[in-house]
């Protein structure tokens, strides 16, 4: 399963997934994205389930494991790719925006990545990937949505910074 998985990294590799022969569940907003991309994937004579969902609210993440679980589908990979960030100093930034970032990039990713982990640990398989923005590692990035938000969660997998 991969968050993200109509753009930049999380398109590509959810390409990469798929010329491996990985069947995919590409999760995303835009259902006509999700479609194409689909449809572009399949050409590679693998199976592609497609979920549109928002995940900057809480109640689409929990429903998307929830369908998952519904159908009888437990992903053995997880990429936790879908993330935004906001430019700019702190002062000056949107605090309704910047919420909204850390409800996609912090909040969804915890309770995808708990519940994956729930459903895998027992089966003794399965993998995680969250990536994260190199700017993280940058103390002055004004990239604050991605930089540093992302980074949380890179500290959650690791379990230092």
């Amino acid at each position: 399963m991969i968050t993200g998985a109509t753009s930049e990294i999380g398109y590509e590799l959810a390409k990469l997934f798929a010329k491996d022969g990985y069947d995919l569940v590409m999760v995303a907003r835009n259902h006509d994205d999700l479609q194409a991309k689909a449809n572009e994937f399949k050409s590679y004579g693998i199976n592609v389930i497609t979920m549109a969902k928002n995940l900057f609210t809480q109640e689409d993440a929990y429903s998307l494991y929830s369908e998952l679980k519904l159908n009888g589908i437990s992903p053995k990979i997880l990429v936790n790719d879908a993330g935004q960030g906001v430019y700019g100093k702190f002062q000056d930034t949107d605090v309704h925006r910047e919420v909204d970032i850390i409800n996609l990039n912090i909040v969804s990713v915890i309770i995808l990545t708990k519940l994956f982990l729930k459903d895998r640990l027992p089966k003794c398989s399965g993998k995680i990937l969250n990536l994260a923005s190199h700017c993280q590692q940058s103390t002055r990035s004004l990239a604050f949505g991605v930089s540093r938000y992302k980074g949380i969660y890179s500290v959650l997998v690791r379990g230092h910074p």
